[in-house]
């Protein structure tokens, strides 16, 4: 998308934007989700469509508008939150002339639904919409949904772009917080910080220039390259008196621009001083 196209779709959200606040519309808070998508997917999502008509069931939920296609006076968009992601049915039977604000909705908005889950002829589980909220408002266009975010800068420096739209990288970014969590627990339910008085959690830098691990290794002699490179934040840490210290430490690398660097990595440690 070259620059052109990008502030004209931008311009065109903004005034979006600006009728609906003239509308009255102010990023309302009390739509109720009461479930997930993944959630609603998991208990519901093995019934046959003659089972979900019989039970008559009712969700509300809410997430990001990822896909949507205008089929005359009905409208399909695929709603997604951490969760999952499910299809959603909008006509004009159950909105009127409101159907046509809800056309005016972007990829990239996050909405409110509420209604009865059915399934479509291609045996698609959907939300047969009976009311819907607009939440936020989104003013940038999102990712190409099938190209995806490309640009390697773009991914490392503006991660909240990579994170909403790439699936992997919020597993990835998930699965890190749980293992992080797990090691915490795991360390305190050994004990560990028995022989530790109060231990604390500290976030330090993994990487730093060779005069700051010259400095590192002047304070202390490094056991390891964990040591060597946490070396002064922990200095810094332990001159406020706090002598027992989980580090977490994050491997931020960013030498020589090297694309193959996780930039989720930790490791994680107790330390004395």
């Amino acid at each position: 998308m070259d620059t052109k196209e990008l502030n004209k779709i931008e311009r065109d959200r903004e005034e979006k934007l600006n009728k609906l606040k003239e509308a009255g519309f102010n990023y309302p808070n009390d739509f109720n989700k009461a479930e997930d998508i993944g959630d609603i997917v998991q208990a519901h999502g093995s019934l046959s469509k003659e089972d979900l008509e019989k039970a008559a069931i009712q969700v509300s939920t809410a997430g990001r508008v990822i896909l949507k296609r205008e089929m005359g006076k009905v409208v399909f968009m695929t709603i997604e939150d951490t969760s999952g992601s499910v299809q959603g049915y909008f006509s004009k039977n159950n909105f009127d002339d409101e159907i046509e604000n809800i056309k005016t909705l972007d990829v990239g908005d996050i909405v409110g639904v509420s209604g009865q889950l059915f399934r479509t002829r291609t045996d698609e589980l959907t939300i047969e919409a009976k009311h819907y909220q607009l939440l936020t408002k989104s003013l940038k266009p999102m990712p190409d949904k099938h190209k995806g975010l490309q640009d390697i800068e773009t991914i490392y420096r503006q991660r909240y772009i990579d994170l909403m739209s790439n699936k992997d990288s919020r597993d990835i970014f998930i699965k890190r917080n749980a293992i992080i969590k797990s090691l915490r627990s795991d360390l305190e339910e050994q004990k560990l910080h028995a022989n530790f008085n109060e231990g604390h959690s500290v976030f330090v830098p993994c990487e730093e220039s060779d005069n700051v691990v010259q400095t590192a290794k002047e304070f202390r002699k490094m056991e390891n390259d964990m040591r060597e490179d946490a070396g002064l934040p922990l200095k810094k840490k332990s001159s406020n008196k706090d002598d027992d210290v989980m580090i977490i430490d994050d491997d931020d690398d960013d030498d020589d621009d090297d694309e193959k660097v996780e930039p989720e990595v930790s490791k994680e440690m107790v330390e004395k001083l």
